[in-house]
């Protein structure tokens, strides 16, 4: 099952290169990444801090410029350096905060109530056979006036999160069937429901984490931030000839199996909570915002009536 992906999340994707140059030209190496909105306390109002989410290998792969539209048409460059991303010390993620400005930039970002919470996961039962899909960067035609994502679409293959070892690094991980090439890495990725198809509780009712009675056809459906694109899970076809013997040497290809391994949510949220890997500059952040006296607030805390808002 598919469904309309509503235009507001096709705002949320950034792309990243190794330099504005190859930003410029959209050239067809780099990655990907989203916006996403942290929640500020209540006595600091109603807003966010902005932002950029991708993998911790894409930036150490020297893809640290990022590319945005401008709302007059057209990209721009933000030319990072590594040193200021913010890394997740035992999963592929990195984060950055962003200064954007609604009347310049063109862009949506994820706020927190869209991360899929481990209650609400084990309160619907989500699990194989639920549909997904991602926005991401596709790289045969991604766009070079301007940034184009590109939806794809699967279903949750393996909720348990068992490491996915690759280049080195154990990562608990989902396993997505969503038919994923190079390029996605650090696209998010989004779980969906359908109250009229059959969920393992139906024929009952239960309690939700916030109080509400979940019954058959009766329990929200979202989409939920799932979790971050973070590799492909490749399989090994042996080499054979032109009548499909194979080849003495044992050699072996690698091949697409169209799953991808992809970080919870969960471990996003992890990062910005007291002793997280971002939250130190988090409260930086928030102690400069509630020492300002600025009227006009800069989009690196966008508030939560912004159209920009997913």
């Amino acid at each position: 099952m598919t469904f309309r992906i509503r235009d507001s999340l096709l705002g949320v994707p950034i792309y990243l290169y190794r330099d504005e140059v190859a930003a410029s030209a959209g050239e067809s190496a780099g990655g990907c990444g989203f916006l996403y909105g942290h929640d500020l306390p209540p006595h600091l109002g109603s807003g966010h801090t902005l932002w950029a989410v991708t993998n911790k290998h894409v930036i150490e792969s020297n893809n640290w410029t990022i590319r945005l539209n401008l709302k007059a048409g057209g990209i721009t460059c933000i030319d990072t350096d590594d040193r200021e991303w913010i890394y997740h010390p035992r999963t592929d993620l990195a984060v950055r905060p962003l200064a954007l400005f609604q009347d310049i930039h063109k862009f949506s970002y994820l706020a927190s109530e869209w991360l899929l919470t481990e209650d609400w996961e084990k309160a619907l039962e989500i699990g194989p056979g639920d549909p997904c899909f991602t926005i991401g960067r596709f790289i045969g035609h991604d766009g070079k006036q301007k940034n184009t994502p590109t939806t794809r679409f699967g279903q949750i293959a393996q909720i348990d999160t068992e490491p996915i070892v690759q280049s080195g690094q154990s990562i608990d991980s989902y396993l997505v069937e969503i038919r994923s090439i190079g390029g996605f890495s650090g696209s998010p990725v989004f779980v969906y429901l359908n109250a009229a198809y059959y969920r393992p509780w139906a024929a009952g009712s239960k309690t939700g984490p916030d109080g509400s009675i979940l019954g058959v056809g009766h329990y929200p459906t979202g989409p939920w931030l799932l979790g971050v694109n973070w590799c492909s899970v490749p399989t090994w076809e042996t080499v054979c000839d032109a009548s499909g013997t194979e080849l003495p040497s044992g050699y072996k290809v690698q091949a697409n199996s169209g799953i991808m391994g992809v970080v919870p949510a969960r471990y996003l949220k992890e990062m910005f909570e007291p002793g997280g890997a971002a939250f130190g500059k988090l409260q930086e952040i928030e102690i400069g915002i509630a020492r300002t006296s600025a009227t006009r607030l800069p989009t690196a805390m966008p508030t939560s009536e912004d159209s920009s808002r997913a």
